[in-house]
């Protein structure tokens, strides 16, 4: 993992991880130029750790694993 990955992202990857998500992208930059704490770009979902803006035609979680994966499979990434 990079240095700039936090624990937290990193406990929350290795938890997705052990859930059987895929892998997020870290840092990704939408089309309008918002930048994504982790997003899965096929499915439009993202995480936001701190009080993230809504991204318009984007899911936007909180750091959860439960809602995480059930936002992956309503949007087909699991």
């Amino acid at each position: 993992f990079d240095e700039a990955v936090s624990n937290a992202e990193r406990a929350l990857i290795r938890a997705l991880a052990a859930a059987g998500a895929a892998v997020p992208e870290l840092g990704y930059e939408t089309t309008n130029g918002d930048v994504l704490d982790m997003a899965w770009a096929g499915g439009r979902v993202a995480v936001g750790f701190d009080e993230a803006e809504p991204v318009d035609g984007w899911t936007l979680c909180s750091p959860d694993v439960d809602e995480i994966v059930e936002a992956l499979k309503l949007n087909g990434v699991v």
